[in-house]
């Protein structure tokens, strides 16, 4: 895992994945080699995300290269760890949570060539509200084989529809 709390003392926790998107709560990293030897959490053979520049945006349309979405399904949690893109559960003023948050995106990650930028929340996916981890797990796994999924997406208080499809 790498810094992405201020506080790492405070609330360190192990990421959450849904497919291929990391969920967290509240995560930190340890410092750089502080790995735990022979850990392996996925099925890639640490390659990394595969054909992330062959992801092309329009608009609001997203073309994904099937290899980068096999890359994604297969991909080991270090991997996923290493891109640096996050989702965070977002939360209202009242306290309920609303969405998703978008940290840690940076230029060439996924994140970036998704078209998402940091601070973005995501709301629905399919139509479906994911407000809850639950619920976000429910509609990720309907939608990780489709051939399309929308996302409603929260950025700077308007709300825009993005549509990512296989190619």
């Amino acid at each position: 895992m790498g810094a992405q709390s201020e506080d790492c003392a405070d609330n360190l926790s192990e990421p959450i994945f849904l497919g291929a998107c990391r969920l967290r709560e509240a995560a930190c990293e340890a410092p750089a080699g502080d790995d735990e030897a022979g850990e392996d959490e996925g099925g890639d053979d640490g390659e990394g995300l595969q054909e992330l520049a062959g992801v092309t945006c329009n608009d609001a349309v997203c073309t994904v290269p099937e290899a980068l979405i096999e890359s994604l399904l297969y991909a080991s949690a270090d991997t996923l760890s290493a891109d640096g893109t996050l989702l965070s559960a977002h939360y209202t003023s009242l306290g309920s949570q609303d969405g998703w948050e978008v940290s840690g995106v940076v230029a060439g990650n996924l994140g970036d060539v998704l078209g998402l930028q940091n601070g973005d929340v995501i709301t629905e996916i399919d139509g479906e509200v994911v407000d809850s981890l639950d619920a976000a797990l429910a509609v990720g796994s309907l939608v990780v084989y489709a051939e399309s999924v929308d996302l409603g997406i929260v950025r700077s208080g308007q709300l825009i529809q993005r549509t990512y499809e296989r190619e």
